[in-house]
């Protein structure tokens, strides 16, 4: 992300070797990027509490049009 900053990160929560919400953490810690989370999971009263740090939380199967 230091060499090619995006616009926009699409990130599911459930990622290897990472908890989804420490990489946002870091995210924000560190630029000023829009995040948005596509979970197949709907969110636990613990992500109440982060979920101020994403622009948006989708659920999957997120379509083109709900994407835009």
């Amino acid at each position: 992300m230091e060499r090619n900053l995006p616009d926009l990160v699409l990130l599911d929560t459930e990622i290897p070797d990472m908890d989804g919400w420490e990489l946002i953490e870091k995210i924000k810690k560190n630029w000023e990027i829009p995040v948005i989370i596509i979970s197949s999971k709907a969110p636990v009263i613990e992500d109440f509490m982060r979920i101020s740090l994403v622009s948006d939380y989708l659920m999957k199967p997120v379509t083109l049009d709900g994407l835009l």
